[in-house]
């Protein structure tokens, strides 16, 4: 599938860690070391699984779904450098799922557009150029004229195993020095490697918080 890159649902993580191989373009075992071995050596890393962790410690705090909702949508949005970030709840019963949008509920079929693909197989994407892929629903991006680059998608599953829901991270950014004016800016980027593993132990505490 062009510009797609899907890998392993997070439940086999730690069967990637001991040898399982799927492919990214790259095999996913050494991926999975590299990243590893640059967290071992690099300090930022190790905050950023320290960060990780209060995160899930935080929002176990938080009760109400709506606003669980949107706390992991802004926490996420700030671990992971990105634009957007959409939590949608997958609902069996009604083969859809909903999510907050301007204030109201939103429901959406679960036969649509990149989350859907994802809620029905279980597995994550990331995609470089979403315009590229055919399961990309691009109705959202006519109507508000925003333009979607990069996706991060990943499965949620309770502790039965089964999908309960789906973060979309949209459009990742970092940090730069605007060269005229010698101050700090926004500016686009992709999704590293280490981004989609933390990605992975992130959503799988997500699923039963």
């Amino acid at each position: 599938m062009v510009g797609t890159v899907e890998w392993i649902s997070s439940q086999r993580l730690f069967a990637l860690c001991v040898g399982t191989t799927h492919k990214l373009g790259i095999e996913v075992d050494h991926c999975i070391n590299g990243v590893w071995s640059s967290i071992n050596a690099s300090k930022s890393s190790v905050e950023k699984l320290k960060l990780l962790f209060e995160v899930v410690h935080d929002l176990s705090a938080i009760t109400k779904i709506t606003d669980l909702m949107a706390a992991i949508e802004r926490r996420v949005s700030k671990f992971l450098s990105c634009d957007r970030v959409t939590l949608f709840m997958v609902d069996h019963i009604s083969h859809d799922m909903w999510t907050r949008f301007g204030g109201h509920d939103t429901r959406i079929s679960i036969d649509i557009g990149l989350a859907g693909w994802v809620a029905r197989n279980g597995l994550p994407m990331y995609i470089d150029d979403a315009t590229t892929d055919s399961r990309f629903d691009s109705k959202v991006d006519s109507v508000t004229g925003y333009r979607t680059n990069n996706v991060l998608v990943i499965p949620l599953s309770n502790q039965h195993k089964r999908i309960c829901g789906v973060l979309e991270c949209v459009n990742k950014t970092r940090l730069d020095i605007d060269k005229k004016t010698n101050r700090e800016i926004t500016i686009s980027s992709t999704f590293t490697t280490e981004d989609k593993v933390m990605a992975l132990l992130l959503a799988s505490q997500l699923g039963i918080v």
